[in-house]
């Protein structure tokens, strides 16, 4: 059976909001904040139902591609209103796509997307930013399907909100708990450039 990944995604807010349209870049975005992002696809019919073990990639515009991890710039996130591997529901579609199943994926970067014969699979993933995100960065989410080795760049990017007043370093690393010009930051061990 093929399956085909759609480009087609969609970004809410931690406890589901939609913030946009389908395909719509989102801006401004705090990296402080969660957020979930829908992906798509479907079958040829008539060949049955199968399940696709798919993961999400990200990268910075124009960077390359890389598996999302607990600590990567785009980390799986972990405080959503999602549940790791329920069975997604019609209320919950982020309605780029005509809905027939779907799965949550939250606190993991791996889903096993049930696509049945000549319908669309969706799921939701749970994201956030890690230690070294960056200000005023757009991030792009990649879908890839593992199983069968192929891969659909998502239309959604998201960027993130330009550094709050006052600051003009950046941070790396991760050692102890610290507050830099009201802004809380986990585990600073170096900074540059303040």
């Amino acid at each position: 059976m093929t399956v085909t990944l759609f480009t087609d995604s969609r970004i809410a807010d931690a406890s589901q909001s939609w913030q946009a349209i389908c395909n719509t870049d989102i801006t401004g975005w705090n990296k402080a904040n969660e957020f979930i992002i829908a992906s798509f696809q479907t079958t040829d019919a008539p060949h049955g139902n199968e399940t696709k073990t798919c993961k999400l990639q990200w990268r910075r515009t124009g960077g390359s591609w890389a598996d999302v991890s607990a600590t990567s710039e785009i980390a799986w996130g972990t405080s959503t209103t999602l549940v790791n591997d329920a069975a997604l529901t019609l209320g919950e579609s982020g309605g780029c796509q005509t809905f027939d199943r779907g799965i949550e994926s939250e606190g993991d970067n791996s889903a096993a997307i049930r696509v049945d014969s000549g319908g669309n699979g969706e799921c939701l993933w749970a994201l956030g930013f890690g230690a070294g995100a960056q200000f005023s960065q757009e991030y792009e989410i990649n879908l890839y399907n593992v199983t069968d080795s192929t891969e659909a760049e998502l239309q959604t990017s998201i960027t993130t909100a330009a550094a709050p007043a006052g600051w003009t370093g950046t941070v790396d690393g991760v050692t102890n708990p610290s507050n830099v010009d009201g802004l809380a930051v986990a585990n600073i061990n170096n900074v540059d450039g303040v």
